[in-house]
């Protein structure tokens, strides 16, 4: 569901569409056009007690998440302000401009 949100938000938000984000990707546009995310779900203890839900992608979904990182999101400068985010940068980097 969230991958098909963020395919109309890439098409309406940037103008391209789905057949210009499979090209960036390397993927035919009907496969990523069928593509559903799978995930699977396990709890792990939390150290403070209880349990921790975990959702994990499947070696697909991964596959193409990183795809997707390194070909699209990578590219995307982040807010000056959110140096946590940037390669070579931390939340040093941030307090030194304060």
């Amino acid at each position: 569901m969230w991958l098909k949100k963020f395919f109309r938000w890439l098409v309406w938000g940037w103008g391209d569409d789905l057949d210009e984000l499979a090209r960036r990707l390397g993927v035919e546009a009907d496969e990523l056009a069928r593509f559903e995310p799978r995930y699977r779900d396990f709890l792990v203890p939390k150290r403070s007690g209880g349990k921790r839900r975990i959702f994990a992608p499947n070696d697909e979904t991964k596959r193409l998440q990183r795809r997707l990182l390194r070909r699209v999101l990578a590219r995307l400068a982040a807010h000056p302000a959110a140096t946590g985010f940037e390669r070579g940068k931390s939340i040093v980097t941030n307090a030194r401009a304060h």
